[in-house]
C-alpha cells in the first residue's frame, strides 16, 4: 500500500489569521469614524466593540481546529485533527476530486490550501505541497466507478 504523510502548519494559519484579523480592523475602525460625525460617546462606544470583537478574534481557540495530519493511503485520505476531536476518511479520491491554491510566498514555503471540490472541506497551511500533489497525480487517477 503507498502512503503520504503531512500536516498542516498551525503557525502560518495563526499569523494568516492575523493579517485578515488587522485588515478587518482597519476597515471597521475606518467605517466607525463615520460615527464620529453623529457623537464622540457613540463612536468610542463602537471603538471598543470593533477592538474587543478583533482581540476575540485573535485570541479565540479556533486554531486548534485547523491543525491537522493528512494521511493519503493509495487513493484513499485520512484525517485527524490534533485537537482531540475525531477524524475522518474519504475513499476513492481522484484527480478531478482535488483543488490547490497557493500564493507566490506559499510557492516559495512549499505550503498550499487544498480544497476538496464537490464539499466543504479545506485545509489551508499545509506543508510539503509539491510532494502531496506529485502523490496524488501518481496515485489518484480519474475513476469512473463513483
Amino acid at each position: 500500500m503507498k502512503s503520504f504523510v503531512t500536516e498542516t502548519d498551525i503557525e502560518y494559519v495563526k499569523k494568516q489569521s492575523y493579517k485578515v484579523m488587522g485588515v478587518i480592523f482597519v476597515i471597521l475602525s475606518l467605517l466607525a469614524l463615520l460615527v464620529l460625525l453623529i457623537s464622540v460617546r457613540i463612536y468610542a462606544c463602537v471603538e471598543i466593540i470593533v477592538i474587543l470583537g478583533c482581540l476575540m478574534g485573535v485570541f479565540s481557540k479556533k486554531y486548534a481546529a485547523h491543525d491537522y495530519v493528512l494521511r493519503f493511503e493509495d487513493r484513499d485520505l485520512i484525517v485527524r485533527n490534533r485537537a482531540g476531536t475525531e477524524g475522518f476518511r474519504l475513499e476513492e479520491l481522484s484527480i478531478g476530486d482535488f483543488t490547490f491554491k497557493q500564493s507566490e510566498r506559499e510557492k516559495k514555503l512549499n505550503y498550499c490550501t487544498l480544497l476538496i471540490n464537490g464539499s466543504t472541506i479545506a485545509f489551508g497551511g499545509i506543508k510539503n505541497c509539491k510532494e502531496m500533489k506529485t502523490y496524488i497525480n501518481a496515485n489518484c487517477k480519474n475513476s469512473y466507478h463513483r
